[in-house]
C-alpha cells in the first residue's frame, strides 16, 4: 500500500538529518533516535493514535515500521502501538495535521523479519522504492515475495536484482536460511568456548543477545505452531543465562535432544522423506532454497 499524494509545493520541510535521510522537525519531540537506521531497535517514538496495542498515548515505545518517502528521503519512525494497517493510518493523520508533508509514502518493516510483496505488480512497485532506500544508506532488509505461486525470502538487493523471478541454485540457501544457520553456528561456538574454557569468564551477555536474536528470527518466520513453545523457551534461556543459570543446562534449550536445532533438523528430515511434491517439501524449499543442502548444514552444526 502506498499513499498517492503529490508533495505539496508550498510545504517547506525543515528536517533533521539521519544519514542521508531526513525527519521533519515537527516530529522531533515525538522521537528518541540514537545512531542511524541500523540501530533502529534502540529507537523510540511516542504513541500518537494507539490503534495497535495497549500502550497509552504519549508514552514511549519501540519503533517497528518506518514511513519512507522516496522522492524527498523523508522517514517517519512509527511506534509499535501505532502500526495498525502497517502505520498508514498514522501517516494519514500526520499529513492531515501538517506534521509531515504529503508524499508517496511506503511503510517499511525495519526490524528482524520480512516485509511482504504480494504479487507481481506489487513487487514491481516496491523495487524502485527499495532501490532508493538502499541508495540513501538504508539497511538491506528482508522481504517475502509471492509470485507465480511461489513464495521466496530474500534481501532488498536480491529483489532489485530480480530474485523474485530467479530459480534458486542447487547447493545454496536463501538469505534467511543462511542467517539462521549463521546464528546457530555462532551460538554453538560460544557455548563450546564457555564450557571448555576454565580461565575465561563465560560470554553470557553475548550468548543472551544471540539467543534473543534467534527467538526474534524464529518468531518472525514461524509457519509451524509447534515452534511456539520453542520460541518461549529460547527467550527464557536468554534471560536465565544473565541470571547465572548453568551454561550446560542453558545450552540444552538450543542444542539438546529436544532443543531448537534438533526440532528444525528433524523437520528437514521429514520434509525430504515426503518427496518433492508434498507440501512439507515445498514449504521447506521456499524457506531454505535447497532443503537437501540445508540438511547438510544442520548435520555440520551437529558436529560443532
Amino acid at each position: 500500500m502506498t499513499f498517492r499524494y503529490r508533495v505539496g509545493e508550498k510545504y517547506k520541510v525543515q528536517a533533521l538529518a539521519v544519514g542521508k535521510f531526513t525527519i521533519p522537525t515537527k516530529m522531533e519531540g515525538s522521537l528518541q533516535i540514537a545512531g542511524d537506521l541500523s540501530n533502529i531497535k534502540n529507537w523510540k517514538a511516542k504513541v500518537i493514535l494507539c490503534n495497535s496495542g495497549n500502550t497509552k498515548r504519549g508514552e514511549w515505545e519501540e519503533v517497528g515500521y518506518v514511513g519512507f518517502e522516496p522522492k524527498t528521503g523523508i522517514i517517519v519512525p512509527i511506534a509499535r502501538a501505532d502500526e495498525h494497517h502497517t502505520g498508514y493510518d498514522l501517516l494519514d493523520y500526520l499529513i492531515r495535521k501538517k506534521l509531515i508533508p504529503k508524499g508517496n509514502y511506503q511503510t517499511i518493516w525495519a526490524l528482524t523479519g520480512p516485509n511482504y510483496g504480494n504479487d507481481k505488480e506489487h513487487i514491481q512497485e516496491l523495487i524502485p522504492i527499495y532501490k532508493r532506500w538502499l541508495e540513501l544508506g538504508g539497511p538491506n532488509l528482508r522481504i517475502a515475495t509471492r509470485c507465480d505461486r511461489q513464495s521466496k525470502y530474500m534481501s532488498f538487493q536480491e529483489l532489485i536484482d530480480g530474485g523474485a523471478w530467479k530459480e534458486h541454485k542447487t547447493g545454496t540457501l536463501t538469505t534467511f536460511g543462511n542467517e539462521l544457520v549463521a546464528l546457530l553456528e555462532k551460538t554453538a561456538q560460544l557455548y563450546k568456548k564457555a564450557i571448555t574454557s576454565q580461565k575465561q569468564r563465560p560470554p553470557k551477555k553475548q550468548l543472551s543477545n544471540l539467543l534473543f536474536d534467534i527467538a526474534k528470527f524464529a518468531d518472525s518466520h514461524r509457519t509451524n505452531t509447534s515452534y511456539y513453545d520453542l520460541i518461549e523457551k529460547i527467550q527464557e534461556a536468554a534471560s536465565n543465562i544473565l541470571k547465572g543459570e548453568d551454561i550446560d543446562k542453558n545450552m540444552q534449550v538450543v542444542f539438546g535432544f529436544d532443543g531448537v536445532k534438533n526440532k528444525i533438523h528433524n523437520d528437514l528430515r521429514e520434509s525430504l522423506k515426503k518427496g518433492e511434491e508434498a507440501w512439507g517439501f515445498r514449504d521447506a524449499k521456499e524457506f531454505w532454497g535447497d532443503p537437501k543442502f540445508a540438511l547438510e548444514e544442520f548435520d555440520r552444526l551437529s558436529a560443532i
